[in-house]
């Protein structure tokens, strides 16, 4: 995904809030990123299991930052084994590993979710 490093939060922590097509958010930077301001094509990696899914409507993907600092991604479940807890979202031009605290019931395979979790890290796809 191709995002706009707005703003450096906390250079130490390497907090920074990010902007992209789809939405804008803060994100933890992983290795390869500058913590400074720019444009990159980055990987996104959610680190914890996800706070709460709920089936979205069809439509765009998303990347909003929620008041109280989590994230909320919007976009179309692609994978997803039976029994297994992780699932691959399609996020725009990205897809995303997310862990689920329980196994995404068979109706829900397909379908557009709508993800919140307490953390995103941009991870430079440049590598």
């Amino acid at each position: 995904m191709r995002v706009e490093i707005t703003d450096v939060l906390d250079r130490d922590r390497r907090l920074v809030r990010f902007q992209s097509a789809c939405g804008a958010a803060l994100a933890r930077l992983g290795g390869g990123l500058p913590a400074a301001p720019g444009v990159f094509d980055v990987e996104l990696d959610i680190p914890d299991v996800a706070v709460e899914w709920v089936v979205a409507n069809e439509g765009e993907s998303a990347v909003i930052g929620e008041p109280d600092g989590r994230i909320r991604l919007v976009g179309r479940v692609v994978g997803v084994e039976p029994g297994d807890k992780v699932i691959t979202l399609r996020v725009a031009d990205s897809v995303v590993l997310v862990e689920l605290e329980d196994v995404l019931p068979t109706e829900a395979s397909d379908k557009w979710l709508s993800v919140l979790v307490r953390e995103v890290q941009l991870f430079d796809m440049n590598l």
